[in-house]
């Protein structure tokens, strides 16, 4: 099984959870580190 570190800047951002969906649906594992950025 592939596992996949996954770095980014914002792990508010929808598009991430979109795009650790997909990788899982591929069958890899998963771990994701960043930050949250939010309003200041």
């Amino acid at each position: 099984m592939l596992h996949v570190l996954y770095l980014v800047h914002d792990v508010s951002d929808p598009a991430v959870r979109r795009r650790i969906q997909m990788l899982k649906a591929g069958g890899a594992g998963v771990t994701l580190a960043g930050f949250r950025r939010t309003a200041s």
